[in-house]
């Protein structure tokens, strides 16, 4: 996107212009970089990552009808698997498409920097527990130290459930707590973690688990695990991996019998609720996760930033699997 002689941008009059500042990283850009060159190539040759992204208002079509001014630090989710991602010079939003509603001015108490770390990750979460009442419930939470587990922890808290219980390493249990978890299940010491679920059941069973990792351990023992019409919600499935592994093929499998599960569960075969959360714009989140970061509700955690020219050590450190918070690009130089 050029700049015309007046200085002004030439956007169709639906559309804003956003000048990104920084994009954070995912485990789905893993899944989009190592697939491109063969799958997902058909689609675009040009495939980017980068889903979250923050930046400034740059232009705004003559038809659209919105808050934003030019020049407003805005962040959002630009959900178009086949594009062209966040880490770019720009970002062109379509107002009357759904997948690129979620943007708004980013929390006063955050910088431009850190607000690109937390609209997928805070709007999954939001999903997760969409249309749920967890007051005085018990629930299970896998992968509670992952970006999208902090936040089920922390809404989970603030939508008053009774007890939170979440998988995590040791060196995490202190975060996890502290955002809000009764107890942590250390999923390091241990193939499986079913054992030391099936101990904490012994006070109750769980009315919500949520699946931020990818595990199948608790399947074959869920009527002694969950309750009659319990909900089990998971953004993964079945596949239980580490970056370094992931592919676009490696996950076909998984999400097979994940899916064949979704059905057993709207069929009435199984005993619980079953549901694979996919990540879309819905209800308005980003004003919500806006007003809790500034009232201190939920944090916002940044594990490394980066300049666009080291990106390819970016998406390193993620493949590490030991990064405390997201990695973050910084575009604009």
């Amino acid at each position: 996107m050029e700049k015309q002689a007046d200085g002004s941008y030439n956007v169709p009059a639906n559309n804003i212009l956003i000048k990104v500042h920084a994009a954070a990283l995912n485990p789905v850009d893993i899944v989009l970089r190592q697939s491109a060159g063969y799958l997902l190539s058909f689609f675009n040759s040009h495939q980017g990552i980068g889903r979250d992204y923050s930046g400034v208002v740059e232009a705004i079509g003559n038809d659209v009808k919105t808050t934003l001014k030019l020049g407003d630090k805005v962040q959002g989710m630009y959900t178009h698997p086949f594009g062209k991602g966040t880490c770019s010079q720009y970002v062109l939003l379509n107002t009357k498409s759904r997948t690129d509603d979620e943007v708004g001015l980013i929390p006063k108490n955050l910088s431009l920097t850190e607000a690109a770390g937390w609209p997928l990750v805070f709007g999954t979460a939001t999903l997760m527990l969409d249309g749920l009442d967890l007051k005085d419930k018990r629930v299970l939470v896998l992968g509670g130290a992952t970006s999208v587990g902090r936040y089920v922890i922390s809404l989970s808290k603030k939508a008053q459930a009774r007890d939170v219980v979440a998988t995590c390493s040791e060196k995490s249990a202190s975060i996890v707590t502290e955002l809000g978890a009764n107890s942590t299940i250390d999923y390091t010491k241990q193939t499986s973690i079913l054992n030391p679920v099936l101990e904490t059941v012994k006070e109750a069973k769980y009315d919500f688990v949520f699946d931020c990792c990818g595990n199948n351990d608790l399947f074959g023992h869920t009527s002694t695990v969950l309750n009659p019409h319990a909900h089990y919600r998971t953004i993964v499935g079945d596949a239980k991996y580490k970056y370094t592994s992931v592919s676009m093929g490696g996950l076909i499998l998984p999400m097979a019998k994940s899916m064949w599960r979704v059905l057993s569960s709207k069929l009435g075969l199984i005993h619980f609720n079953y549901e694979f959360i996919g990540t879309a714009p819905r209800n308005k989140w980003i004003e919500t996760g806006k007003k809790l970061i500034e009232d201190g509700d939920v944090k916002v955690f940044t594990d490394s930033v980066f300049k666009f020219s080291d990106i390819d050590a970016a998406l390193e450190r993620l493949l590490t699997n030991k990064a405390n918070g997201k990695v973050i690009i910084e575009v604009e130089q």
